[in-house]
């Protein structure tokens, strides 16, 4: 009954398997699969199961060694793309979003004042729409960083 569990984490194996389904490790009694061309460097395996929902991956939080970063951090970096992006498309659409014009009338001996909208207001968020858009899809997809990831070192892998 041993032989069927793994030695390092105690999992039971399926039988003919050669590597632990939930830590990798090297059954016992199974000899490791030699690498494909002696000239290539031997690559860490890794399980093609995921692990189940009550148990840690050992490589959970990291991607290619850089640690995961916490909720902290990519409120900051994300605070600072907002803000960007509000400065840019307000420069922008500033012409598009003013007000149409401002009408007095005194009928009655009471001045009224009313506001006229501007018929162009909805192009000022189609517009801002246009720039938000591109701005995290072409960054991201590009370098994998916002401008706000850049300033707090972060990265998309």
């Amino acid at each position: 009954m041993e032989g069927d569990k793994c030695q390092k984490c105690g999992t039971p194996a399926s039988p003919g398997t050669k590597y632990c389904e939930s830590c990798g490790a090297l059954l016992a009694g199974a000899e490791p699969t030699p690498p494909l061309r002696p000239s290539e460097p031997q690559r860490e395996r890794v399980a093609a199961v995921p692990p189940s929902a009550n148990q840690a991956s050992p490589y959970a939080g990291q991607t290619a060694g850089i640690p995961y970063q916490g909720i902290a951090v990519r409120f900051v970096a994300i605070l600072i793309d907002v803000i960007t992006l509000a400065i840019i498309t307000g420069v922008i659409t500033a012409p598009l979003n003013a007000p149409g014009s401002i009408r007095v009338t005194n009928v009655t001996g009471v001045p009224m004042v009313s506001v006229v909208l501007n018929p162009f207001a909805w192009f000022g968020g189609f517009v801002s729409a246009l720039i938000y858009f591109p701005y995290f899809v072409l960054l991201q997809g590009a370098y994998g960083q916002t401008v706000g990831k850049m300033a707090v070192k972060i990265k998309v892998v």
